[in-house]
């Protein structure tokens, strides 16, 4: 029922003898800009992303001239997907080396590699 009323909206817009042919038409080609916009906001986005990573990663890399890359403690348990409490207690089990700077905890990341590779549990071959 609802389909020979639609094919003559359709017919009646197309050639504009709906009173509100020109309103439907309006509307048609505002839903398409929205859809349009929504693709570059989410486009946009995306980009946003892989810029604020960028910037995260030379951050990182120029944060120390010394030559090593240091992590805070937040940085680290991001890294290690940990919380800080399984952190304290690998420094407490000497599991891992870390620096106490007036008041602040800094991790080398090469360290932090080192103590990954030294428990490195390989595949059993069967």
């Amino acid at each position: 029922m609802k389909s020979p009323y639609l094919f003559k909206l359709v017919v009646a817009i197309l050639y504009g003898t709906h009173r509100h042919s020109n309103l439907l038409i309006c509307n048609y080609f505002v839903m398409q800009q929205e859809k349009d916009l929504i693709k570059v906001f989410l486009g946009l986005a995306e980009k946003v992303k892989s810029f604020e990573s960028q910037l995260k990663q030379i951050s990182l890399n120029e944060r120390n001239p010394l030559g090593d890359t240091y992590l805070d403690t937040d940085e680290v348990c991001v890294l290690l997907k940990i919380c800080k409490r399984t952190l304290q207690k690998y420094r407490d089990e000497s599991s891992i080396s870390f620096i106490q700077f007036g008041g602040k905890t800094l991790y080398k990341t090469s360290d932090i590699k080192e103590a990954l590779e030294k428990n490195y549990q390989p595949a059993l071959n069967a």
